[in-house]
């Protein structure tokens, strides 16, 4: 659960840079001007990685790889109103690429985390119910017996 929390807030900060990172002005100038698909681009991803477990069980690599791609793609082909590199370019398309990675990685570990956690919750459900899990009132039931034969009393 330690594990869970951390992730969780790294992510928290992660997305938090991520969003706001317009708002740094060096010398009264904004020279971060991410474009406006990289915005969508990131929250699609972390959304992905998380919703399907597919992203969060493959490997970092394969799943930066995917995300990256994706990036360079609608930099190259769709969003190309601006050239890759040369002069403050070449800084930002670095800067976008960064902070897409460093999503990506985050959102896979909070991925990561949240299918190890579902996993073990499972495997605790179904190894005490067998194959089906009981329903609520007769596990209840059978967990009061258990209480009672192991001497504890809910009055004390």
């Amino acid at each position: 659960m330690k594990r869970m929390k951390i992730a969780l807030i790294g992510l928290l900060l992660g997305l938090t840079l991520f969003f706001n990172i317009e708002r740094l002005d060096f010398n009264q100038a904004n020279s971060i001007n991410i474009q406006a698909f990289v915005y969508p681009l990131g929250l699609a991803a972390v959304i992905a990685i998380i919703a399907f477990p597919v992203f969060s069980r493959i490997s970092l690599f394969y799943t930066l790889t995917f995300w990256i791609g994706l990036y360079s793609s609608f930099k190259l082909l769709t969003f190309n109103d601006r050239p890759l590199f040369g002069g403050i370019n070449t800084y930002l398309t670095i800067t976008e690429a960064c902070l897409i990675a460093v999503l990506v990685v985050l959102a896979h570990q909070v991925g990561r985390v949240l299918y190890d956690y579902l996993s073990a919750v499972e495997f605790v459900a179904l190894a005490s119910g067998g194959s089906k899990i009981p329903p609520l009132e007769e596990e209840s039931t059978e967990f009061m017996r258990k209480l009672i034969a192991a001497g504890i009393t809910t009055e004390q």
